[in-house]
Formats: structure tokens, sequence, C-alpha cells
């Protein structure tokens, strides 16, 4: 977390697994992937959202990185890699124009970041 809010971006994260049934694999990811996503954010990580069957979730994240550096380095973490080809990753960044409503984690993390 090495740069200012000011010269970061806004992005959304979106990890959706290949196989969700394997639960020590989950126990494991989700931590490891967290891990990843902070180790690349500017700012504390914010859980957007998670499917019912934890198959599909994402992150908002604000880094200095561009989507491709992102992505990288959730291919290619440190320690080894905690996603496989079954898996799909997709980074969106978050522009200025944005709306929402309800009472959420996630809407107020982007009112505020």
């Amino acid at each position: 977390m090495a740069t200012s809010n000011a010269e970061s971006t806004r992005f959304l994260v979106i990890v959706m697994l290949g196989d969700s049934s394997d639960q020590q694999r989950l126990r494991t990811l989700v931590p490891a992937l967290q891990g990843a996503l902070t180790k690349a954010s500017t700012d504390r990580i914010e859980q957007a959202f998670r499917s019912p069957h934890a198959d599909s979730f994402g992150y908002f994240i604000r880094s200095s990185l561009r989507a491709t550096q992102i992505r990288a380095r959730l291919e290619t973490p440190d320690p080894p890699p905690f996603l496989d080809n079954s898996d799909s990753v997709l980074i969106l960044e978050i522009g200025a124009d944005f709306s929402g409503f309800g009472r959420s984690r996630a809407w107020t993390w982007l009112q505020r970041h």
C-alpha cells in the first residue's frame, strides 16, 4: 500500500471458480486471494459479493497497477499459484460514474473510495 488514493484506480476483481466443491481448496484459496489483492492494493480491499455456492465472488480494490498487472499477480502470486486453468478472473475499472442503492459495505466502499 505505497501510493496515495489520488494516484490509484478503483477496480472490481471478479473470480469464478471452475470447481468450488472442494472445501479445503476454498479454505486455502480465499485467504491467498485476499492476500494477493491486498498486496496489489493501495487501500483496504472490500468484498463486493459472493455467490451462495462460493463459486463466484468479487472484491473492490484501489491500485496504482493496471488491470493486466493485477491479473498477472493473481496468476503468479507469492506463494505459488492458487488459481488453476478451470478458474476465471475478470478485472474491471470503476470510473467516476456509478450508482446503487441500499445499505451494503460494497456500496459504502464505492462512495468513500
